[in-house]
């Protein structure tokens, strides 16, 4: 009797114990819960926050509170698809990439994730990624409107123009009635040769918007193919209104009056473009025909040879461009394709390219000697202060960030500091600096 008191005592204490361990437990689980749920609210709170920050036309200070909703619930796809897209905006289109691969992860069923993936890739001129992802979401989705567009806008990339035509007429027929469907069927069927259906196309999208200046433009082009000048002459000068002045609309115009013999009002519009954009080649090639139609030898020869050496180096370019899109994470790709821009003064690219190489070696000297340089060409000089020391710092052996930040320095009034710089790469390399420009500072 006394075991049989024994056993049952134990088990009743057994029992407590269990049910204590499973009290203990739920709470944990609820406790767990309710913290899940709390940062879930926070979460929704710095979504909210961002979303006002980019009213607010504050995108750094948005990409934060985007972070921080992540940090608090990491299976918050808005916040990651979000801040990917504030990612394509700044051009780090590697981080845009991360951040939507992940959101994918977590929600591998939404057709506007892949599609963003498609537009990184084509900006990352990875063609064939992009038709993948774009091809994803339309077998997730295949009445996707939107997905068959954009599916259209890559294959007239590749080059696969009858394609890009089927896929923009299938977005128009699932009810992706906006102007550039349109507009790109137009591009498309002007591509095909089918100019009548192209001018069509182009009429209906300024239909649905008289402020898209672009189809005005192409559709003056498929007029201009056609013969009917005073009408191409019409839809350019819309596109004038609507835009502006630019070096592709002003060869156009040139072009059309090349065509009707009108070679003065042709050289006018050439020169005008040539003003805008002396990088432009088509303009130059035009110039250079009208000249020589006009009897002005040397002038057209002149303009020839710039169109040539411009061609030249569109193809470096070209080139550049598709190391780095196959290099992406190879600064000395990214360098190389800076260097070109430098070299033809495109100052803006230049300081894009080089934020990007310095995100991937934020210790590449020659960069910030370069991106310095950029600077001071847009006049922006205290920024080019802080490149050049930066490229001193790294290297301060390296004369040519001396001479440069000497100038910067004279610009910004500093004359003491600008005689330093002088003398400290003369003193490095006698004669590179140049005694004559220290003495003139000093002078």
């Amino acid at each position: 009797m006394s075991r049989s008191k024994e056993a049952g005592s134990t088990s009743s204490k057994l029992t407590v114990i269990v049910g204590i361990v499973a009290f203990l437990a739920a709470v944990a689980a609820a406790t767990a819960f309710g913290l899940e749920v709390w940062n879930k609210k926070r979460a929704d709170r710095h979504m909210s926050q961002a979303a006002e920050q980019l009213e607010q036309g504050r995108p750094g200070q948005a990409a934060m509170e985007y972070s921080r909703a992540m940090e608090l619930d990491p299976l918050q796809v808005k916040a990651m698809h979000q801040l990917a897209r504030l990612y394509v905006r700044q051009n780090r289109l590697q981080d845009a990439d991360s951040l939507l691969q992940r959101a994918i992860d977590v929600a591998p069923d939404d057709t506007e994730l892949y599609l963003d993936l498609g537009d990184v890739y084509r900006r990352m001129r990875n063609l064939d990624g992009a038709v993948e992802v774009v091809a994803k979401a339309l077998e997730l989705d295949p009445e996707l409107a939107s997905a068959h567009h954009n599916m259209g806008y890559l294959r007239i990339v590749r080059g696969e123009v009858s394609e890009a035509a089927e896929s923009f007429r299938r977005a128009i027929e699932l009810g992706s009635d906006f102007p550039m469907a349109h507009h790109n069927l137009g591009r498309a069927l002007a591509a095909l040769g089918d100019h009548l259906a192209a001018v069509a196309s182009f009429e209906r999208a300024v239909a649905l918007d008289s402020t898209v200046s672009v189809s005005y433009s192409n559709m003056g082009e498929s007029l201009a193919t056609l013969g009917e000048r005073d009408r191409a002459l019409e839809a350019y000068k819309k596109a004038l209104d609507l835009q502006g002045q630019t070096p592709k609309l002003l060869t156009l115009i040139g072009d059309l009056h090349a065509s009707s013999d009108e070679y003065e009002e042709a050289i006018e519009a050439y020169k005008s473009a040539i003003a805008l954009d002396p990088n432009y080649p088509w303009s130059h090639s035009g110039l250079g025909r009208a000249h020589m139609r006009r009897g002005r030898t040397e002038e057209g020869e002149k303009a020839f040879a710039r169109y040539d050496y411009l061609q030249a180096f569109d193809r470096q370019l070209k080139g550049a461009r598709q190391r780095v899109s196959d290099n992406p994470q190879d600064p000395a790709a990214h360098f190389v394709l800076a260097q070109l821009y430098m070299n033809e003064k495109r100052l803006p690219e230049t300081i894009g390219t080089l934020r990007q190489l310095l995100q991937l070696n934020p210790n590449f000297q020659q960069a910030y000697y370069l991106l310095g340089l950029a600077y001071e060409g847009l006049n922006d000089y205290q920024s080019a202060e802080r490149a050049l020391a930066r490229a001193i710092e790294l290297d301060p052996q390296h004369v040519p960030s001396y001479i440069a930040i000497a100038g910067v320095f004279q610009k910004l009034g500093h004359k003491e500091a600008a005689v330093a710089a002088f003398e400290a790469a003369t003193e490095m390399r006698p004669g590179r600096a140049g005694t004559a420009h220290g003495k003139l500072i000093k002078d």
